[in-house]
């Protein structure tokens, strides 16, 4: 698993990089909304596995509000929004008849509207910052996320024994999660003082 990840990272961190930095604006934002209906795809499938419309309906509105907030347009996504409120509400009820199940299956399917639909496409308006510096940041935050993950892992692995959520994910550890804040902060970090010390741009 470990020889896995590394080699995994050898090749897609250098190559996610040099794309962030050099792709043209239409190809990555063609790269994020594909990644974007990939993440909806995912959690829909788990959060409706039962019923395959309202994972076609969830990842079809997700992508309306990933394409509003790609194109700076609050009303596209914000009708999306709206209609997801509206039809997730009134199907689930038709076909349940129950409104606390109806209720609880429209939250399942706006957590990954917003979660995923919203969140991501901000990483297009991130990267196209009119100071120029935008990929820096995306980088940074990139670098964040990587850290999370690596901290937890081996935190996890090295210490974890009392778990988190068992019923969310059963492998995560109350250590994991705090080898995964100091991840998150140690990343970031170690990018800033290379970015004092102007290696970044020395590479660039």
């Amino acid at each position: 698993m470990l020889q896995t990840r590394l080699a995994t990272a050898a090749i897609a961190i250098p190559a996610l990089w040099l794309f962030i930095v050099y792709a043209s604006p239409a190809s990555f934002a063609i790269f994020i909304t594909v990644v974007t209906a990939i993440g909806l795809s995912e959690y829909f499938a788990m959060a409706f596995p039962d019923h395959m419309p309202e994972r076609i309906a969830g990842t079809a509105f997700g992508l309306l509000v990933a394409a509003g907030v790609a194109t700076r347009d609050p009303n596209v996504w914000g009708a999306a929004v709206s209609l997801n409120v509206v039809l997730g509400l009134v199907f689930p009820l038709a076909r349940h008849g129950e409104l606390d199940v109806a209720v609880r299956r429209l939250g399942l399917q706006l957590l990954g509207v917003l979660y995923v639909g919203f969140f991501m496409p901000h990483t297009i308006l991130m990267r196209e910052l009119p100071s120029g510096d935008g990929w820096r940041w995306l980088l940074f935050t990139i670098a964040a996320v990587f850290g999370y993950d690596t901290g937890g892992y081996f935190a996890g692995r090295a210490f974890g024994k009392r778990p988190l959520l068992p019923e969310v994910s059963p492998k995560k550890t109350i250590e994991g999660s705090i080898g995964c804040l100091f991840g998150a902060m140690l990343d970031p970090l170690i990018c800033s003082i290379f970015e004092s010390l102007y290696i970044l741009n020395f590479l660039l």
